[in-house]
Formats: structure tokens, C-alpha cells, sequence
């Protein structure tokens, strides 16, 4: 059940695929409104689905980071809102296990980010 909300959430986040090519990187107003939509969409789900979806804006968000033929700026501008699904994942976070994989990828994004950008 979970993975066909998902999977529905893919489908209505289609700039995702436009933020991780960097697309537009005239237009950083993107990474907002992509990160709202998502916000919006999960509200009203159970946690594990909210966790699952913003575990996929994160990785998102990490592998454009990590992607040399993304321009640096766009790259940048990834960098500076990934804090806000790995804040809804802190919030969500209820267990010891959950916390540790929080802090993972804080740990994740600070040593990926010092060697690509």
C-alpha cells in the first residue's frame, strides 16, 4: 500500500526529475516549490509513508549534489534547502534506530558536499 503512495507521489512531483538534472537553473524558485509540494502531498498520510517520501526528496536532493555535470549553482542551491526533509525525517523520527539514520545522513551530506561542490 505504501509503495503505491509512493509511487502516486512520483507521479505528482514532476519537477523532480527537472530539479535533479538541474533543468532550470534559471529558476531557483524550483527547489522550493518542488519541497512545498511535497509537504503538502504527505501531510495527511501515516508516518512510515511521510518517512518514505522524504527519504526520496533527500536522496534527491544528495544525488544532484553529487552530480558533476549539474552546474554548481544549482548544486548549491540543493545543498542549501536538503535541511528540510532531513528536519521532517528528525521530526518523524521516533525510534533510537530512526534517530541514528537522521544522523547518518547529516553525516552523509557533510562529507559528500565538502568533495563535490
Amino acid at each position: 500500500m505504501s509503495q503505491q503512495i509512493i509511487d502516486q507521489l512520483s507521479v505528482h512531483l514532476p519537477d523532480g526529475q527537472a530539479i535533479r538534472l538541474g533543468l532550470s537553473p534559471d529558476r531557483p524558485e524550483r527547489v522550493k516549490e518542488y519541497l512545498d509540494e511535497a509537504d503538502r502531498l504527505v501531510s495527511q498520510l501515516p508516518r512510515p509513508v511521510q518517512r518514505q517520501a522524504y527519504i526520496l526528496c533527500y536522496q534527491l536532493l544528495l544525488e544532484t549534489i553529487c552530480d558533476c555535470c549539474v552546474p554548481v549553482h544549482w548544486r548549491r542551491l540543493c545543498m542549501d534547502h536538503i535541511y528540510r526533509p532531513l528536519l521532517a525525517l528528525g521530526r518523524l523520527a521516533r525510534s533510537q534506530q530512526q534517530r541514528q539514520a537522521v544522523r547518518r545522513c547529516y553525516r552523509e551530506v557533510s562529507v559528500l558536499s565538502n568533495y563535490f561542490l
